[in-house]
């Protein structure tokens, strides 16, 4: 995935060389890298702002994450909201993919993580957390989840248990992001 030229609510996105959308002027850019024409994407299923959003590990699904306090899962292809994942009671600020493909975490402002069944849309489990979650990430097996929040700690969870497996507390802040390594 690439992003380019950002401004103000604007944001050119390909991914594997497919252009997915954005505006003809993006920061005084112009057009598009690789000579793709700008296109402008209008998605409707959130009612506001965007906070997060993910690619599934086929590149066939995006999860987006908004201050409706929803989850939207699009297909790709087609722009068309396939599912909404309702359920958390604050914004939400993280969404991540499982590396298959088959469940989703969502974290929020209203200090929970939740897993989805991407194929139902079912919530499965709920983690709770002293903060805000501003940031969530798969172990490349799928097995554990990091979780960054907004009073300075980042979490290691086991993702099938629910278990919390170790705390980092280096209090320098939210974490506003958080990675895995993807071998």
């Amino acid at each position: 995935m690439r992003l380019w030229g950002i401004c103000t609510l604007a944001v050119g996105v390909t991914l594997g060389g497919t252009w997915l959308g954005g505006f003809p002027q993006v920061a005084g850019q112009g057009a598009p890298p690789d000579g793709h024409q700008p296109v402008l994407v209008t998605q409707t299923g959130h009612s506001t702002f965007i906070n997060a959003a993910a690619f599934s590990p086929d590149g066939q699904f995006a999860l987006t994450g908004s201050g409706d306090k929803t989850a939207c899962l699009w297909h790709v292809a087609t722009g068309r909201e396939l599912r909404r994942l309702e359920g958390h009671s604050d914004v939400v600020y993280a969404v991540a993919f499982s590396p298959d493909g088959q469940r989703a975490a969502t974290g929020s402002k209203d200090r929970t993580v939740r897993f989805w069944d991407i194929s139902t849309g079912e919530q499965r489990d709920l983690l709770r957390h002293g903060d805000a979650v501003r940031s969530v990430a798969f172990s490349s097996d799928g097995k554990r989840l990091l979780v960054g929040c907004n009073d300075g700690t980042a979490s290691l969870w086991d993702a099938r248990t629910g278990k919390e497996l170790r705390r980092l507390v280096p209090k320098a802040g939210a974490f506003l992001a958080v990675a895995t390594r993807t071998t």
